[in-house]
């Protein structure tokens, strides 16, 4: 593989059609002009959208990871939003981060997830998955069942990682029937042209589907574990964040906007990234941690949550991704298995159910299968009784 050293990044409006264009000055070994200009050309892509992004420069990835497949949105029907804002210039990196955060979000809350769960509710947020076992979108009807059950089960939140497969459009307005809340990820797959051209394609795919309909969206989370995976370096991150920030904040959202990270990396970026963002918020899996059993889930992840609040003092806290495997290979102390995922469930739902986004409605069979051969195995929905006729 190729070293990615400097890069530099031009937008050049023409038309209605904005070009990315990079040229990317290789320092590994010495580089023909013929390859040169074959990189520069293949580098060059037409990117159709109403509210121009500007580009990350491309950077080298390994290993990143399998948190979510690559497929692409299916275009939506709703007429793009005419908010054209001025390009983002990116190439002295992101903005100072102690100014991006709450210039737009009132501050309202208190340390906790006050705001994002006002009634405090043990059953606040469930992830859910719009890919199928094969990788492919799930059908409409099959998404729309599956938010009335979790509905149906008490949550008034739900979670989903990207806006891929037309789900804002699948889901909105039956969430809005439902008084059922959204956190929406924008998913950020990488650096290369691959990855800006689908992260300008969600936020363009988001600000059609929700019109004004802001108020369904409770948290904008801007990538998932990339820190984690070496998927982005701690300034692309900003950088992303900022982005998603300024050209959801033109099309109307003026919610709270975070990301998704695991205590390990909130602890070593901590001084970037609460500064950078609304709500403190990590992916707190008690599993992975070795000598935890499953009937103290909880106690886990209420010590890692005050942890996380110590770090960003001020801000509200909340763990965006908790559960246990029902199937798989011990971690040491931690094993999976039936009754250990209803004793780590409802240790959970005692203890931080109110904070907690729990991972997964249903099992996600499209992922790898893991180190301890437990990722297809989170589906936990099945263990909420239903609470209310939908």
């Amino acid at each position: 593989m190729l070293l990615i050293a400097s890069p530099s990044v031009v937008l050049t409006t023409i038309s209605s059609l904005t070009y990315l264009t990079t040229t990317v000055y290789v320092t590994q070994s010495a580089t023909t002009e013929s390859e040169k200009s074959a990189s520069t050309a293949s580098s060059t892509t037409s990117v159709n959208y109403a509210s121009p992004i500007a580009a990350v420069p491309p950077i080298l990835i390994q290993n990143p990871g399998d948190r979510k497949p690559d497929i692409p949105a299916a275009p939506s029907t709703q007429a793009p939003s005419q908010t054209d804002p001025s390009p983002i210039d990116i190439s002295s990196g992101p903005e100072d981060s102690s100014a991006l955060a709450g210039t737009e979000y009132p501050k309202l809350h208190q340390l906790g997830s006050t705001r994002l769960n006002p009634d405090k509710r043990n059953t606040w947020a469930m992830a859910y998955s719009q890919f199928d076992a094969s990788s492919k979108c799930k059908p409409s009807t099959k998404i729309q069942a599956d938010v009335r059950s979790i509905a149906a089960k008490g949550f008034s939140t739900i979670r989903i990682y990207s806006p891929e497969c037309s789900i804002l459009p699948a889901i909105l307005p039956l969430a809005k029937s439902l008084s059922l809340r959204i956190i929406l990820g924008i998913y950020v797959h990488g650096t290369d042209i691959s990855g800006l051209n689908d992260f300008a394609t969600q936020i363009k795919d988001t600000i059609s589907a929700m019109g004004n309909n802001w108020d369904t969206i409770s948290l904008v989370t801007v990538a998932n574990e990339s820190l984690d995976q070496g998927i982005l370096s701690i300034d692309e991150l900003l950088t992303f964040i900022s982005i998603a920030r300024s050209r959801l904040q033109d099309a109307g959202y003026n919610g709270p906007v975070s990301t998704a990270e695991s205590l390990d990396s909130w602890s070593q970026h901590s001084t970037q990234l609460c500064g950078a963002v609304d709500v403190a918020a990590a992916n707190i899996q008690p599993f992975f941690d070795p000598e935890t059993i499953a009937s103290s889930a909880g106690d886990f992840v209420q010590a890692q949550l005050a942890a996380l609040g110590n770090l960003c003092p001020g801000k509200d806290i909340v763990n965006l991704e908790t559960g246990w495997p029902h199937a798989g290979n011990c971690n040491q102390q931690s094993c999976p298995g039936a009754k250990e995922q209803q004793l780590a469930v409802d240790s959970l739902r005692n203890t931080v159910g109110a904070q907690s986004v729990f991972l997964s409605f249903e099992d996600e069979l499209w992922k790898d299968p893991g180190e301890f051969e437990e990722e297809r195995s989170w589906g936990c929905g099945g263990l909420f009784n239903n609470v209310k006729q939908i």
